[in-house]
């Protein structure tokens, strides 16, 4: 969280206005591709070393990037009026804390998904009579594939969002996905290639408002407090967003009584409602956030109010 915030800041203070959101939605994409390769290439490693060894392996990559770090970053102009800083308690408007409440709802549907996705596939592979052991390690492989198509919606939702502002994706993405969310549910007793394809709408929808809600939280923030707010943004956006695989899991217990430990729950419906209603209460944070960013001159602007 502490490089993916730093991240964000560079991107916010370096990137064009004309094309922030795109250039955010590159950085999200370079996150999201690299959590679903290091899922992919973590399972495949396992299958030829140990884990300590398959672990060793892949933080290569992370070595890789703090010496990238060292060259890449040292070029960079520092940003403009910030060389007179001192710390001071973050003052935030309450547009940035709408905006972080956005981001933990979004989060939220996308712990829920990636934590439950693989048991999921598993109970819909099982019921096709596949044995438990080549059923979890298809549905893991169908996962990751799933991850790393939809780490590509990143850059199309920065097109978009250049192209249809921000508030726009923010209302019209979380309606659509929490309805396909509630649809996966629903569809538990489907046929496999139909639940698959579903799951991958959903992935692929998710993180369509991501660059909006970086970008916002960028431009409404003061500048002299934009670190503290982005590390809120993100601080907060993961911790509160990971109690949805927990949330999920409880209603999975309350609506499937009986199953036996070593079983997969067979009824899905209620537990993929919550990430869907959590988008649901999303949109309506978002018509607030539209009325917040109108009423304030310090912040409304045409590349804001979408």
């Amino acid at each position: 969280s502490g490089v993916y915030s730093s991240g964000v800041r560079m991107v916010a203070d370096h990137a064009p206005p004309s094309r922030k959101a795109f250039a955010m939605s590159f950085f999200t994409f370079a996150y999201s591709f690299g959590v679903a390769t290091s899922l992919f290439a973590t399972g495949a490693l396992l299958g030829y070393f140990d884990w300590r060894t398959s672990f060793a392996i892949g933080s290569v990559g992370s070595a890789a990037g703090v010496v990238w770090a060292g060259f890449v970053i040292p070029r960079l102009p520092p940003p403009q009026g910030e060389s007179k800083v001192r710390f001071e308690l973050p003052r935030l408007p309450l547009a940035v804390w709408v905006i972080i409440g956005l981001f933990v709802l979004h989060r939220t549907e996308v712990f829920g998904f990636r934590a439950w996705v693989v048991a999921f596939f598993s109970s819909s592979l099982m019921g096709t009579g596949l044995e438990r052991a080549a059923a979890v390690n298809d549905a893991a492989s169908a996962a990751a594939a799933i991850l790393v198509i939809a780490s590509f919606a990143n850059l199309a939702g920065g097109w978009l969002t250049d192209r249809f502002g921000h508030i726009s994706m923010m209302v019209v993405t979380p309606i659509l996905s929490g309805s396909v969310a509630i649809l996966l549910g629903v569809a538990s007793g489907m046929s496999y290639p139909v639940i698959w394809a579903i799951a991958l709408l959903w992935a692929v929808l998710m993180p369509i408002d991501a660059p909006s809600l970086i970008v916002m939280a960028t431009e409404v923030s003061p500048r002299r407090h934009l670190g503290s707010a982005l590390g809120l943004h993100s601080g907060l956006g993961f911790l509160l967003g990971s109690t949805s695989p927990i949330v999920m899991g409880q209603i999975l217990d309350v609506t499937n009584p009986g199953v036996a430990e070593s079983a997969l729950p067979e009824r899905w419906g209620w537990a993929f409602a919550a990430p869907g209603l959590a988008a649901f209460v999303g949109v309506g944070g978002a018509l607030w956030l539209a009325r917040l960013v109108r009423s304030s001159p310090e912040t409304a602007g045409p590349e804001k109010s979408g």
